[in-house]
Formats: C-alpha cells, structure tokens, sequence
C-alpha cells in the first residue's frame, strides 16, 4: 500500500484481492453454515416451482375469462346487427366488456412477465 498525504486526508492504494481477503475475514463468523445455505436454496427452488405452477393456473384462468369476453362481445355485435338491441346498448356493453378485457389482458402479461422475481435475492 501506498500513502498520498493531502490536507487532512491519507488515500491508499489497495488491490482488491486483499480487500476482499480482509472483508470475507470479517465476515466469516456472520456467514450462514453451509448445510444451511443448501437447505436454504432448496427451499427456494421449490418454492420458485411453486410459484412458475400458480402462475401458469392464474394465468390460464384469466385467459378462460378473455375468452368468455370474446363470446360475449360476438354474441353484442350479432345482437346489436340483427337489431335485437340499440346502438346505445351496444356501445355502453361494449365499452364495459372490452375494459374487463383490457384490464385482465395486462393482468396476464403482468403475471407471466414477474413470475417469481422475489425469490432471485436468494440465490446471492
């Protein structure tokens, strides 16, 4: 190591590997025993599978419900085109059905994109 004297400060060059040899020192007695750590990950792979399963059913779930929008909606244009209901209906069910679609559309693709980032800080 050496020493640059400014004002008031003493900076020091330290290679990195020390630095890491002195901390994991420090650290050592505060680390998780190994047994543990595997215990610990296994847990989290399974709960990380658990999660990926859940997912997929919700996700499925909501794509059954788009479907049933999907119908819904067909069977109010045929409804509103063979004139058994007014332009007034038809715009207000429509406008009510396509936003539960939208909002369970974004609902899956939230689901599916974020499936289990919570449990990733585990694997550090």
């Amino acid at each position: 190591m050496r020493g640059h004297n400014l004002p008031g400060w003493t900076i020091c060059d330290i290679r990195e590997e020390a630095l890491n040899h002195e901390i994991t020192a420090l650290l050592k007695p505060f680390a998780l025993r190994t047994d543990w750590t595997d215990a610990i990950l296994t847990r989290v792979n399974e709960e990380k599978k658990q999660a990926a399963q859940s997912v997929l059913q919700l996700a499925a779930q909501k794509r059954a419900e788009i479907d049933k929008i999907n119908a819904r909606l067909q069977w109010l244009l045929d409804s509103f085109l063979d004139e058994l209901i007014d332009r007034e209906t038809f715009t207000a069910e429509k406008a009510k059905w396509m936003s539960r679609k939208k909002t369970l559309e974004e609902q899956t693709a939230h689901l599916t994109a974020g499936r289990a980032d919570w449990l990733e800080p585990f694997k550090e």
